[in-house]
């Protein structure tokens, strides 16, 4: 995957996050959640960070899909609060 691919991906937002709960076992509460990575135009995140990686563009991943990731969590947030 060449780095071309990799910024396309992150410029037209084709990937999105998901959330894992994490749970405290003897409360058994939600205690937070995990983002993960997910893009339809690869087998796994791996892969999509491997090739960021290879061409020094991780970083510039990482803070695409953190800032989508909290972008995505508060428009969740948001939506809950005015239900």
């Amino acid at each position: 995957m060449e780095l071309a691919t990799i910024r396309e991906i992150m410029t037209k937002n084709l990937f999105t996050n998901v959330f894992q709960p994490i749970y405290h076992l003897p409360s058994q509460k939600i205690v937070g959640y995990e983002s993960l990575l997910r893009c339809p135009l690869v087998k796994s995140p791996d892969v999509l960070f491997h090739a960021a990686q290879k061409h020094g563009g991780v970083h510039e991943l990482d803070m695409s899909s953190i800032s989508n990731s909290i972008q995505t969590f508060y428009s969740y947030y948001k939506k809950k609060q005015c239900e």
